[in-house]
């Protein structure tokens, strides 16, 4: 919950005939390089003020959705 870096971070995901949920903080960038065949990408962040102090976070999603599904949030 109180995760924090300076560099770009990429996470890999696998989801098959399953799902996860991916939280993140308001402020941080994501970009998302998910395959989905028979499932889903969603993001369901919701839209608010992005300005923060500092470096920009940036994390990079990777993989594949697979009868699956991969949520993004935000609290």
């Amino acid at each position: 919950t109180q995760a924090d870096f300076t560099d770009t971070i990429t996470l890999d995901v696998v989801a098959i005939f399953g799902g996860c949920k991916i939280i993140v903080p308001p402020g941080w960038e994501v970009k998302s390089e998910v395959t989905a065949i028979f499932g889903g990408m969603d993001d369901k962040r919701s839209v608010g003020p992005t300005a923060t102090d500092g470096p920009r976070k940036i994390l990079i999603i990777k993989g594949v959705a697979l009868f699956g599904g991969v949520d993004i949030r935000n609290f």
